[in-house]
């Protein structure tokens, strides 16, 4: 099980993320001038498409971190939760 926030660490000189989850949410206020923490989730509405795509990839690999893990655990399963005011973008998706 991973329990994590939803929290990315994003380094504006390139745009890549130098911390997902805990280690980000760590360095909120932080952090040098460069990299900005910034949550892709809002009220459980996907704000930020892009980063949230990074940090769910990033979660995936914490939990199936090889192919071998996966072929020993192949009863892993993910839950997906949506917000109830989700706007028409987020239900196309």
């Amino acid at each position: 099980m991973l329990d994590e926030p939803s929290v990315v660490a994003i380094d504006l000189r390139d745009g890549r993320p130098s911390a997902v989850g805990l280690e980000a949410k760590a360095m909120i206020g932080r952090a040098p001038a460069h990299i900005v923490a910034v949550r892709p989730l809002r009220d459980g509405v996907i704000a930020n498409f892009e980063i949230c795509e990074k940090m769910l990839a990033y979660f995936i690999r914490r939990v199936r971190p090889s192919p071998t893990v996966q072929a020993r655990h192949s009863d892993m399963r993910a839950l997906r939760c949506h917000g109830r005011r989700k706007t028409s973008g987020h239900r196309r998706r």
